[in-house]
């Protein structure tokens, strides 16, 4: 089994915290090495976030498939703060400071926590793991936040630090595949792979 995860491309929206907010794309999309290896791929199942954003990644990536939208890994919800520029938050939201350093402390005003948004993106892998039979190949195009929980829980890490959750960059149209082993006893193991 082989899934592959991937952050969608970059908003003509610059300087804003993207959550929920929806945003076009910039165009032309300037396409990455990863994301080269999957232009015109044929996948057995795309899940997709329901923002356009990652849709119209999809249309840009022109791969074909079996797709399913699903809301558990829309990025996560940062209440009042979703939308507002990162200058704005930083002058009006001191709080802001607070909740990089130690996300699992502060939630953002009207937010989602970040045990609930580990919970979602952790029970989507689980669900992938557990449903995908052994030869499927699979596209999953969704946010940055949900590629780092994804990966960190891959690594053993629940509970990521906010140094650790800054420690790694997904950049637009960049990710990284798991190739799923399955052993004698049925458990799948998954390995990262660049």
């Amino acid at each position: 089994m082989k899934l592959h995860f991937i952050r969608h491309a970059q908003p003509a929206t610059k300087g804003v915290l993207l959550g929920r907010t929806d945003a076009h794309l910039q165009y032309p999309v300037e396409f990455s090495r990863y994301a080269k290896s999957l232009i015109g791929s044929r996948f057995d199942t795309i899940y997709v976030s329901p923002l356009g954003r990652t849709q119209q990644t999809m249309d840009a990536l022109n791969v074909s498939g079996d797709v399913e939208f699903d809301s558990t890994i829309v990025e996560c919800d940062f209440g009042h703060w979703d939308g507002k520029t990162y200058e704005w938050l930083w002058k009006h939201q001191p709080q802001i400071g607070q909740f990089w350093s130690d996300p699992w402390s502060v939630t953002p005003p009207a937010g989602e926590t970040m045990i609930s948004f580990a919970t979602r993106c952790h029970g989507f892998l689980k669900r992938l793991l557990n449903t995908c039979k052994a030869d499927e190949n699979v596209l999953v195009i969704s946010h940055a936040g949900v590629l780092k929980f994804v990966y960190f829980y891959v690594l053993g890490i629940e509970k990521p630090s906010g140094t650790q959750l800054a420690s790694i960059e997904f950049n637009y149209l960049t990710g990284f595949s798991l190739d799923v082993y399955i052993d004698e006893q049925g458990v799948r193991w998954p390995k990262v792979v660049f």
